[in-house]
């Protein structure tokens, strides 16, 4: 069944929300007056909290429990041990649960459409210091309760929180120049396309272009001297002023993360979603591999973003992605290829095997608590357990962040080798879904795909996920099982690309001569969505 169907599944609203969160106790809750309607009558005793596998019992205050009705309107209550919390993934939508004819109905909580997006914003945070991990309930985009378990932010804290309202009052206040803000994953990579097209815009005589780094990502990579005037620091002053003081953002990721990831502030997360704002969104990766109608990759349909977005993509098979499962139009889109790619190579004595699997958001918390026991876990021990003998000393491991990379032998420390370097070195490339499959074969790398798990991993994206690769368009050999994965590695190690893949691959990433950032500078300035 349908839970958007009013006819066949219960609605419940929130109004008057008010947080709690006890350090005492470690509970976060939420207490509001509930409208809740439904086909069937059922008496409040019968309905539960659902927060994932969590089933939680509310309290309801001075209300007949048991009278049977299809409309009620009571104050709730109910709160969440962060023990439990912690075990959950990143967002979890809040959902009510009630008999129905056919069994157990359920539908998520939501705020009433009289509460503004973003008023009600978040509830007090339930910090755990030893873990750096923070719980707190907020309003989702769609309206709806969610509990959100994520890493402490900087900007969670008191200080950061007013440096960020004197920032926006000083940038109404004062006529300054609107500038063009740049940047990577949360304000602390400095090696994909954002980079790549911040320098050629230093280059082309751009003022107004600067780049949000924080200041222990500068002592790791090197800039050039030209480039440093136009560096932000990430967390100064002068950063937020600028953030607020911009109208476009050109980066890998969503505007927030000029700020930072995951970013609460109330203020910020406006701004990040102003209407005026021209945000030209350059990718991690080719969105070509699990496909954007996922509930795991809601951030990126359209109205996730600004209203003047552009998103850059490499091929109008790409493209057509984007507008056939994303809600895009062809406007939106701008086919130059991905700017990083024009500096992509491979060293000549390339011998490395690297293996790099996606991420499993499914697994977030079990990431934190019980890495080993993971699926990810699993998979990376099957896959280095299939490497034959005589090339172990050749493979490298590139784990998630959120594994600790001692639970690997072959594993790679992130922090003293950027993925670029690294994949400089790389002839082969095993992984599963990672969109790191395209940056790879650009440079010359034959590339497997694992899929062992494929179906599996599939339903827990789920519904309606399904990978846009497939046997007869996959760029390289496709295994399902160790003993496959282990005689191809054996077979192709060294060998040079299959030119039936290059043909395939080519279809995808259309390409290849190294003008991409030219091409996107030049389609953003007849657009008029960056001036000097």
């Amino acid at each position: 069944m349908d839970p958007s169907n009013s006819e066949t599944h219960p609605q419940f609203r929130l109004l008057f929300p008010r947080y709690k969160s006890s350090k005492k106790n470690r509970t976060a809750g939420v207490s509001a007056i509930l409208l809740a309607s439904s086909p069937h009558p059922f008496a409040l005793s019968e309905l539960s909290i659902g927060i994932d596998t969590l089933r939680i019992a509310p309290h309801f205050s001075k209300q007949d429990q048991t009278g049977k009705s299809s409309h009620h309107i009571c104050r709730i209550s109910f709160s969440l041990p962060y023990e439990e919390a912690k075990r959950l993934p990143i967002n979890t939508k809040v959902l009510a649960w009630i008999p129905g004819n056919d069994g157990l109905l359920c539908s998520p909580i939501a705020y009433n459409s009289l509460i503004p997006l973003y008023i009600a914003a978040h509830g007090p945070y339930l910090n755990d210091d030893e873990n750096k991990m923070v719980a707190f309930f907020r309003q989702g985009l769609d309206k709806s309760l969610v509990l959100s378990v994520r890493h402490q932010n900087y900007t969670d804290k008191l200080m950061p929180q007013l440096k960020l309202a004197l920032a926006f009052i000083v940038s109404r206040v004062f006529p300054l120049k609107r500038p063009i803000l740049l940047y990577e994953k949360n304000g602390k990579k400095y090696e994909e396309s954002g980079k790549v097209v911040f320098q050629a815009l230093i280059d082309r005589g751009y003022k107004n272009a600067f780049f949000v780094l924080s200041k222990q990502a500068l002592r790791s990579v090197d800039i050039n001297e030209e480039y440093l005037p136009y560096l932000l620091y990430q967390h100064t002053f002068k950063q937020y002023l600028y953030f607020f003081r911009s109208r476009t953002f050109i980066g890998t990721e969503g505007v927030g993360h000029a700020i930072e990831v995951r970013l609460q502030n109330p203020i910020g997360k406006w701004h990040s979603r102003n209407k005026k704002n021209a945000f030209v969104f350059l990718q991690h990766g080719p969105s070509y591999m699990v496909s954007l109608n996922s509930p795991e990759r809601s951030s990126f349909v359209r109205n996730a973003f600004p209203k003047t977005a552009r998103v850059v993509v490499s091929s109008k098979k790409e493209a057509e992605h984007f507008m056939e499962l994303a809600g895009f139009v062809a406007d939106e889109l701008i086919i130059s290829g991905m700017p990083k790619y024009d500096f992509n190579f491979m060293n000549d004595n390339a011998d490395k095997i690297l293996i790099m699997p996606t991420w499993r958001p499914w697994e977030f918390a079990a990431m934190r608590t019980q890495p080993e026991s993971t699926g990810y876990a699993a998979l990376i021990r099957r896959i280095e357990a299939a490497i034959p003998l005589d090339l172990r000393e050749k493979t490298v491991t590139l784990v998630h962040p959120l594994f600790h990379s001692s639970l690997f032998a072959g594993s790679s420390d992130e922090k003293s080798e950027s993925l670029d370097e690294l994949l400089r070195d790389v002839s082969l490339l095993i992984t599963d879904y990672s969109s790191i499959a395209f940056d790879a074969f650009y440079r010359g790398a034959k590339v497997i795909f694992f899929w062992e798990e494929l179906e599996d991993c599939m339903k827990q994206y789920g519904e309606p996920t399904h990978l846009m690769l497939n046997t007869e368009n996959a760029f390289g050999a496709v295994c399902m099982n160790e003993h496959e994965l282990g005689n191809c590695i054996s077979e192709i190690y060294q060998n040079p690309q299959e030119e039936e893949d290059i043909r395939k691959y080519r279809h995808i990433i259309e390409f290849h001569d190294g003008q991409n950032t030219q091409r996107l500078i030049d389609s953003l300035e007849a657009a008029g969505i960056i001036r000097k």
